[in-house]
C-alpha cells in the first residue's frame, strides 16, 4: 500500500505545483485554483490509478509492480518536461492527447521487462 501512495504522491504534488504557478503567474482565483489541482490530480494520475488496480487486483510480483509505476511516472515525467521546458502557448493539446496513450503504453512495455527480469531472477 506504501507503494502505491508513494507513486501517486508523484502526479498530485505536479497538480498542486502547476496549479499554484497557475494561480500566481496568470493570476487565477481560488475556485480555479480548486479545479487546477482536483482536476490535474485526477488527470495525471488516472494511468497511476489504473496500474494500481492491476497491481491489487492481480498481484503481481515487486518488480513488475514498481516497474508499471515507473512506467507511469516515465510518461508523466516526458509530457511535463514538454510543457514546462519550452514554453508553448497553445496550452499544449497535443501533450495532453499524447499522455494517457504513452502512459500505457510505458506501462506495458516496463511491466513487460520487469515481469522478464522477475522470471530470469527465478531462473
Amino acid at each position: 500500500m506504501r507503494i502505491t501512495l508513494g507513486y501517486l504522491a508523484v502526479p498530485v504534488l505536479l497538480a498542486i505545483a502547476l496549479a499554484v504557478y497557475g494561480f500566481v503567474a496568470r493570476s487565477a482565483d481560488i475556485e480555479s485554483l480548486f479545479i487546477m489541482v482536483f482536476g490535474g490530480a485526477l488527470f495525471y494520475g488516472a494511468p497511476h490509478l489504473v496500474w494500481a488496480f492491476v497491481h491489487f487486483a492481480f498481484k503481481p510480483t515487486t518488480v513488475v509492480v514498481h516497474s508499471g509505476y515507473a512506467g507511469a511516472t516515465l510518461a508523466l515525467a516526458l509530457i511535463s518536461s514538454m510543457w514546462l521546458l519550452p514554453a508553448d502557448p497553445s496550452g499544449l493539446p497535443l501533450q495532453w492527447m499524447a499522455y494517457w496513450p504513452l502512459a500505457f503504453a510505458s506501462i506495458l512495455v516496463c511491466a513487460g521487462i520487469g515481469a522478464v527480469i522477475a522470471r530470469l531472477r527465478r531462473s
